[in-house]
This record gives C-alpha cells, structure tokens and sequence, in this order.
C-alpha cells in the first residue's frame, strides 16, 4: 500500500521509475523540505513491491559510532554471513557485533564483505529487486561510508535510494560516489519541490488540526518558501500569541517568530497539538 504522501505524487512516480530501471537516485533538499517523508514513502512502495530493502537513516548522534548505519543496512542479511570466505566472515561478524572476534578489522575486507553480501542478495532472484535505501547520506559514519561506496561501486542489478540536505554555500560532492557512471548510469538527482499553497493546507491541517484563511495561507506559503516545516513553525509561532493582539499584528509576529525558531534549528515535527488565538476558515 503506497504511502500518504501531500502535494508529492510527480517526483515520487518519477523516482520509483527511475528505481525500477534499477538505477540510483539522489533525492536532495534544505532541511524541513520533505526529503525523509518521501524517502520513507518509497522505501515503502518497494516493500509493497516484494523488494529486498536494505536501508539506514543515520543521525547526527551517530557519525562517530563505527559501522552504526552499515550494521542497520546489513542486517537482514545476516543469515548469509555464515557462507562468506572466513576473513569476510570475520569482517561481517565484527559489523553486526554477532560473533567472538575481538581482533581490528582491515576496512577493505569490511567493503569486499559487504559487496559479497549484496551481490548474494541481488543473484538469490527471492525478490522482485533490490533496495540499498539511506536517508540523511552525510550523517554516514566514516567506516559504513567507505565500506559501501566500495561494495555499490562493484555492483550491477540493485537499486540505490539517497538523500541528504543541500545549503546555499558551494556544490557538495555526491554521497557515495554515485555520480560515477555505473549499471544503472550515474545518479539522478532530484531537487524536492516547494509544496504549493493547497498542499501546505493539507499539512498544517494535519499536523495542527487547523484550517487557515485564505489570504494567511497564501502569506505563510510565500514566506515558508513552500518548505512544510517552516510552515508549520509559523503557524505555531501565532498560537502562541497572546489573543488580544490585533489581526494585522498577530500576522506580522507568526512570520517573525516563526522564521527565527526554523533558523535556531527546530528541525523536528512535534506531535499535533491545541494552540491559542490561529485565525481560522469558516466551516468547509
């Protein structure tokens, strides 16, 4: 069953066809823009598909664990680790902390490790394809990165889903080497689009229960740059104003206040709660 998805129907068709060549896709974004939810969705629609997933979505708090994101991602493959050449094996075993080895691992025999266990994966034909998912690319540890750039650059018949956050300074390197040409061709990369004003409705309803007015839906999509999470923070920055300000200036202080909370770094969604004093639709 295809996930809910708001306002992304068009670049979610047209990364699960780019998916289903197989070939790898790079979807890219500033933060708050929607780049996980649609991850999320099509790690979904592959499991609906009877794909082999094999994701991680490593986190800030993380990137300094060795092997964290590559230990998540192998994992449903753990059962294969038992035919793998013994110093593979070893390599493996110390990844998903399953065996007595005590002794460093060559981070080489770590990459042919994983490639052994991908290339077993994707030849088993158990599955309709294969998915090699990571959200959030940059937070990779150092050691899982290196181990799967190696493995994914020796490899043909899988798919590859990445995202990660873009700014506004100088062009980053694509994750995982996955602009070098490759089965598949390089990566595509898809920029996640703004949501437009009826979609931006449909999530701060969701998320807040509210219904805006016309005119401050507009105002908020214009200042939001159509980013939902910045949206969202706007909206919540008035129902924290108190009731008695005027219309005019509870407005002005919902974008004010909301765009400096995104800025000092309000990057998660909090569960939907009541606010005070929104000006709200009319029944609809």
């Amino acid at each position: 069953m295809r996930r809910a998805i708001v306002g992304r129907d068009e670049v979610f068709d047209r990364a699960w066809r780019l998916l289903s060549r197989p070939g790898p896709v790079l979807l890219e974004g500033p933060a708050g823009i929607g780049k996980t939810e649609l991850w999320r969705a099509l790690v979904d629609r592959a499991t609906g598909a009877r794909w082999l997933v094999l994701s991680c979505a490593p986190t800030e708090a993380e990137a300094e664990l060795p092997y964290a994101a590559l230990a998540d991602l192998l994992r449903p493959l753990t059962d294969q680790v038992a035919g793998l050449p013994g110093p593979q094996r070893a390599a493996a075993e110390v990844v998903l902390l399953s065996g007595d080895v005590h002794e460093p691992v060559d981070v080489r025999v770590v990459g042919a490790a994983t490639r052994s266990l991908l290339e077993t994966a994707t030849a088993a034909k158990t599955h309709s394809g294969v998915l090699v998912a990571v959200d959030d690319a940059p937070w990779l540890d150092r050691p899982s990165e290196r181990a799967l750039r190696y493995a994914l650059r020796r490899l043909t018949g899988l798919a590859t889903l990445v995202s990660r956050r873009h700014g506004r300074g100088a062009p980053e390197a694509v994750p995982l080497g996955l602009d070098e040409v490759r089965d598949g061709g390089p990566a595509t990369r898809i920029e996640v689009p703004p949501l437009d004003v009826g979609a931006l409705h449909h999530v701060l309803r969701d998320h807040l229960g509210v219904t805006l007015t016309r005119p401050m839906l507009v105002r908020v999509a214009r200042e939001s740059d159509g980013n939902p999470l910045l949206a969202i923070e706007v909206v919540r920055a008035v129902q924290r104003l108190p009731r008695h300000l005027p219309v005019r200036l509870r407005g002005l202080l919902t974008l004010v206040v909301g765009r400096r909370g995104v800025r000092r770094g309000r990057h998660r969604l909090r569960p939907p709660g009541r606010g005070v004093g929104l000006r709200t639709a009319g029944p609809q």
